[in-house]
């Protein structure tokens, strides 16, 4: 794709190496990283999480000011490059996968329908977060006495597995969602325990966004998921088919062909791999504004893990 002529001047690379957005923060800097939670994940995947989980907002706003301030400018400022202003962002891992089209701009779709966090797949890990979320609703409601999520944060809830997402940016660099973010930041949980940001997404998004501003994208197939290096076995994640995927089952068949499930991966019972059929309303009915036509339908997945877990102990919203 970068070598395709079109494509020229509209996608960019940037390094976040050496920059304020890619190193430890002053309160951490002289811990000893020996002493930290989960030791099987490096400093630099707890950068990843402090992205996108607290600067990625910080790093958009830098760009919205110098987009302004060239505006203020004038265009003789153009020759030196444009800074454009972002609105609204996604996130797709470079192990994610859209197996089917996508036929209209989510962007415009989260603007029209005045949505501010859009997600794909489910991944129950909630129960990671309520410490931390206890003791940051303790501080705030000694400087707001009354202050009230708009949904409780409560360990059954749905993690957004946010390995993709799209987002409002203005919601995320509101006051209060800063304040929280801010917190979280300096509480230093994100390097000591290696709190992920699928939760600090989650807790912001129910905390300070009414439920009609959440939206679960059910349209597309999607796929995200950990491998097992030895097998080649999902163990984490996995693919679930969108309901306007008209190939849904070649698309699963050709997705349990490549890691040989049947044969292989399902005789480990600890990877606890799950190929079945699911009802949209067992996943976020309340959030993914399902069109009349689809209220009724079942989508095919193969997950593992605790992503997309169905039943009785899990709030499907």
């Amino acid at each position: 794709v970068f070598k395709d002529e079109k494509y020229k001047g509209m996608i960019r690379l940037i390094n976040l190496n050496n920059t304020e957005f890619w190193k430890l923060p002053d309160w951490v800097a002289d811990d000893d990283p020996s002493t930290w939670l989960m030791q099987e994940f490096s400093i630099g995947y707890r950068h990843m999480i402090r992205w996108f989980a607290i600067l990625i907002w910080r790093y958009f706003y830098h760009l919205r000011e110098a987009h302004q301030q060239q505006q203020q400018d004038g265009p003789s400022t153009t020759a030196k490059g444009c800074q454009p202003a972002y609105r609204y962002i996604l996130r797709l891992d470079e192990d994610s996968f859209l197996h089917s089209p996508i036929q209209y701009s989510l962007f415009d779709y989260m603007k029209d329908n005045g949505h501010v966090y859009g997600f794909r797949q489910c991944a129950y890990e909630m129960e990671d977060i309520m410490t931390l979320w206890s003791n940051y609703e303790s501080e705030l409601r000694r400087i707001l006495p009354n202050f009230k999520p708009y949904r409780e944060i409560a360990p059954e809830l749905c993690g957004f597995y946010n390995n993709f997402f799209v987002a409002d940016t203005n919601f995320f660099l509101s006051e209060a969602v800063q304040h929280f973010l801010n917190w979280v930041d300096h509480d230093g949980a994100i390097y000591r325990n290696r709190t992920g940001d699928l939760l600090i997404h989650t807790a912001a998004v129910f905390a300070f966004a009414n439920q009609s501003q959440i939206h679960r994208f059910l349209d597309f197939s999607y796929e995200h998921v950990t491998l097992k290096t030895l097998w080649r076995c999902p163990i984490y994640g996995g693919l679930q088919t969108g309901y306007d995927d008209a190939n849904a089952h070649e698309t699963i068949e050709r997705f349990v062909n490549q890691h040989n499930i049947t044969a292989k991966c399902q005789k480990r019972k600890s990877f606890r791999i799950r190929v079945e059929n699911v009802s949209v309303n067992d996943l976020s009915p309340s959030l993914s504004h399902l069109p009349a036509n689809r209220k009724n339908s079942f989508l095919l997945q193969v997950a593992s893990g605790k992503v997309d877990l169905i039943g009785e102990d899990f709030h499907s919203q």
